[in-house]
């Protein structure tokens, strides 16, 4: 839990550069690690959701969350990690070529662009 605050607070650094305007990735691997913290704040939201009380709860809040809704947070968040991780190890490893890696790249940047868009329709307590 405290390895996952720390990571929570790392991308919340990294999206308040990004806020300021510092400069875009130039790299495939600035990329991909912008990517991770986008989909670690975007945990951050989803975890909220999470937690809020069921929906199908007969005395559920309005504010509430949907189970199925939590099932596709589930399954947008796993195809992204995989996606990252695979991006990241193809961004590390100087043995992948650099079609491989820009196919890599795209694609987790692609599914923490899917993920991010989720969890950002989501209504969470602020």
């Amino acid at each position: 839990m405290k390895r996952f605050f720390t990571l929570a607070i790392a991308a919340l650094a990294l999206c308040a550069c990004a806020a300021i305007g510092l400069p875009a990735p130039q790299t495939p691997a600035q990329t991909v690690y912008t990517a991770k913290s986008d989909f670690l704040a975007a945990v951050l939201v989803a975890d909220q959701y999470k937690s809020l009380p069921d929906c199908a709860q007969p005395d559920a809040p309005v504010l509430c969350a949907n189970q199925n809704v939590v099932g596709n947070i589930k399954l947008a968040a796993n195809a992204a990690k995989a996606t990252l991780d695979s991006a990241e190890a193809a961004v590390r490893d100087p043995a992948f070529d650099g079609g491989a890696v820009d196919k890599a790249v795209v694609a987790a940047t692609n599914a923490v662009g899917a993920f991010v868009t989720i969890t950002t329709q989501l209504k969470v307590k602020t």
